[in-house]
């Protein structure tokens, strides 16, 4: 009985090495590991090479990521940082060992370098958000400041200059990609470059009348147009009058000052715009105004000092001109006559 009792012994604790063989087998063969999604990005440039998109326009990027564990991976949501970047997937369920493309759409908005970030929301117990940031870059063309440009007043047989106003890239840059046309001008019409500015100038402008007409700035590249503006301008008819038209000042001695009033006032009865400068060769001059009367002209106090005079016969005939400039380029000349002594002095 007692040899019984030691063979059932026996077979108990050979039944548990058994068991206990095949659980550590069981383990051994991967039956212990637990499952798990995971994600690696197949694309190595997406973070280091940045797209390059105009402005106005949107440029795209597609990434490839992998499911580098061994269960199924669930891309549950995927969304982008901002409203400038939209964002998808070419499968939201993707098996171990399997891929899928990112399609990120970047708008380009703003300008330089930029950059957006994707967020993919998955079932990766240890990072459930992944985050895939893409740069690109936003290069603006030139554009001009205003869609209608209005260059101002200018009289007929006068000298015309007006300034076209661009915003953009810097001008070494405009000039390497970009010119200007000017479409369905006058002939004699000139476009330069003076220092920061672009400068339109004609030596003489023509016929009194409105007119209009387009600048479009074009890529020397293709010759497409980027922006262009629409130029208004006035050419006036007539000259400026004045009351009095001469002034005779009689025996005036060296460092005397004068003072006059004078009335500018136009034949078509528009309105005498902004004095720029009054001036003589043989005066020092300054001004004011003293009222606007709207058509019917404008009043203008002038003060004369003498501070030049030729005595070589021992006086000096003063005959020289108050020469007014207005800010539309309109100019007058108002002639001045008078008798300088040296012994004046």
């Amino acid at each position: 009985m007692m040899r019984s009792a030691l063979n059932d012994s026996t077979s108990q604790s050979f039944l548990r090495i058994a068991l206990f063989s095949i659980l550590c087998s069981h383990v051994s063969l991967g039956y212990g590991e637990v499952s798990s999604p995971d994600i690696r990005i197949v694309s190595s440039e997406v973070d280091s090479v940045p797209l390059i998109t105009k402005s106005g326009e949107g440029a795209v990027k597609h990434v490839t990521v992998r499911n580098s564990g061994n269960a199924k991976l669930i891309v549950r949501e995927i969304s982008a940082s901002c409203t400038c970047t939209d964002a998808a997937i070419s499968k939201k369920e993707i098996a171990a060992g399997g891929t899928a493309v990112v399609r990120v759409v970047v708008k380009g908005e703003g300008f330089g370098d930029r950059s957006a970030v994707v967020l993919l929301e998955t079932n990766i117990p240890h990072k459930p958000e992944v985050y895939l940031r893409v740069k690109y870059r936003v290069e603006t063309h030139p554009m001009f400041q205003a869609t209608e440009t209005n260059l101002g007043r200018y009289v007929s047989g006068e000298p015309f200059e007006a300034h076209v106003s661009i915003a953009g890239p810097d001008l070494e840059t405009f000039e390497e990609g970009y010119v200007i046309k000017l479409e369905g001008e006058p002939a004699d019409w000139k476009l330069a470059r003076v220092d920061s500015k672009f400068v339109l100038r004609c030596e003489e402008v023509g016929s009194p009348g409105k007119f209009s007409c387009s600048a479009t700035i074009r890529r020397k590249s293709d010759g497409n147009i980027v922006a262009a503006t629409k130029l208004n301008w006035e050419v006036l008819a007539t000259s400026l009058h004045c009351t009095p038209s001469s002034f005779y000042i009689g025996e005036v001695k060296l460092g005397d000052t004068l003072s006059r009033t004078i009335l500018l006032s136009d034949m078509e009865k528009l309105a005498v715009g902004k004095v720029m400068e009054v001036s003589s060769k043989s005066f020092k001059v300054t001004f004011s105004e003293l009222a606007d009367k709207g058509s019917a002209g404008k009043a203008l106090r002038v003060r004369m000092r003498l501070v030049e005079a030729d005595y070589s016969e021992g006086s000096a005939l003063v005959e020289d001109s108050l020469d007014i400039r207005l800010e539309d380029h309109r100019r007058i000349s108002i002639p001045i006559a008078g008798v300088s002594h040296r012994d004046a002095k």
